[in-house]
């Protein structure tokens, strides 16, 4: 939703009014995650704060704050989970979804009709694309329409693989609004609806699919990660390509190839400052929330390109240990590690039942590169349906 002055927005404010009575009113006791969590949870937390103080910045702090709610979240998806209700939340996620795409779907078309607004933007000079309107919605930008989305869609395309309901409007309309997001995470999204196509192939030779299984995850990956950092432009543009001076690269040369050149993205120069502050702050980063504050003395030392905005780090690895430090760094990657864990302990037999759940996070697992995915309500909400999952897997097995 847009945002409420600078950082607190409406479904937080939302969150604080239904959830807290909720608990008063049940005086419910939390089913918390098991004991090898918790402790790089708290210590993930322990370690925001403290940067946020030695940064002596009141925003840190604010900053930090919202990373506990966001662990609130992580607990309560777990707690309902653990009730049986994780069939409830991601049926309620699919829906809400739908409802997000069709509200996206609108934007655009009343742009086209002449009436633009807040639920679509327009890109100037966008790569290979040019000026061209992308669909939003109210998430605030293509990409996080297609993040909020994705597994929904993969659900419904896993029902309607199964037909289990044969309705396929959900799915069409979800695959429509996504198409107009123009979002560079649409072959994030082609590949994981191909990994579900597979998961229904009759098991006759399991070699062969799990090999064509290792093969989409790795061209997704790479085609991602090459596509997101740089851009390939023939000889004959780079001198008078409408690319200079936009948002979308430094303009720095990566390498050429015969009668092309690799522009390094801007995701590139993030990842390059990022690592320069990390440097210069290597036990607990510059404070949740102020990386981008950092880059103005970065453009003042010719270390960041002057006319790219100072953005957040576009990273959630890069970003944990330019803000944290390396000290919270590691402990995210574990914490993340443990999570991974609970993916071993689900019955092979269970996984295939949530195996759009497992390809998402996967998904978001390559994102995550060129993406803070670790500030995304939705990806907490994901990590703590996997937690009650593995522990208490529903009865319902329709997903």
């Amino acid at each position: 939703m847009p945002i409420l002055g600078s950082r607190f927005q409406l479904t937080e404010i939302i969150f604080l009014i239904a959830v807290l009575p909720y608990l008063w009113k049940s005086k419910a006791k939390l089913n918390l995650p098991p004991s090898n969590l918790l402790p790089p949870l708290a210590a993930y937390l322990f370690i925001n704060y403290a940067s946020a103080i030695y940064s002596q910045q009141a925003n840190a702090i604010l900053e930090a704050t919202g990373r506990a709610y966001l662990a609130g979240i992580f607990l309560l998806a777990h707690h309902w989970a653990s009730k049986g209700l994780s069939m409830p939340l991601l049926r309620a996620w699919q829906y809400g979804a739908v409802a997000s795409a069709l509200i996206a779907i609108g934007g655009y078309v009343f742009a086209l009709a002449g009436y633009p607004s807040q639920l679509v933007r327009l890109y100037q000079d966008y790569p290979y694309f040019g000026t061209i309107y992308r669909a939003t919605g109210l998430t605030g930008s293509g990409g996080m329409l297609m993040s909020v989305c994705f597994l929904p869609t993969l659900l419904f395309f896993k029902d309607w693989l199964a037909h289990r309901r044969g309705n396929a409007a959900p799915l069409a309309i979800l695959l429509f609004a996504l198409g107009l997001s123009a979002s560079k995470e649409l072959i994030l999204l082609g590949a994981g609806l191909l990994l579900i196509a597979l998961h229904h192939i009759p098991r006759k030779d399991s070699a062969v699919t799990a090999y064509l299984k290792n093969l989409v995850w790795a061209a997704a990956a790479l085609v991602y990660w090459t596509g997101t950092h740089l851009i390939v432009l023939p000889a004959a543009q780079y001198n008078a390509t409408y690319l200079k001076g936009t948002s979308y690269t430094g303009y720095t040369t990566a390498a050429r190839t015969g009668d092309f050149y690799w522009i390094e993205t801007t995701y590139l120069e993030l990842k390059k400052a990022a690592y320069t502050i990390a440097t210069e702050h290597p036990i607990l980063g510059v404070g949740p929330g102020q990386f981008n504050s950092e880059l103005g003395a970065l453009q003042a030392q010719d270390k960041y390109p002057t006319h790219l905005p100072l953005y957040d780090p576009h990273s959630t690895w890069f970003g944990a240990w330019a803000e944290i430090g390396f000290t919270g760094l590691s402990v995210l990657i574990f914490f993340i590690f443990i999570l991974y864990r609970f993916t071993q302990k689900i019955p092979k037999e269970t996984q295939l039942e949530i195996s759009a759940l497992l390809i998402f996070l996967g998904m978001a697992s390559i994102e995550s590169i060129s993406r803070d995915m670790m500030n995304f309500r939705h990806i907490w909400l994901a990590f703590g349906i996997l937690s009650g999952f593995s522990l208490y897997p529903p009865k319902d097995d329709s997903s």
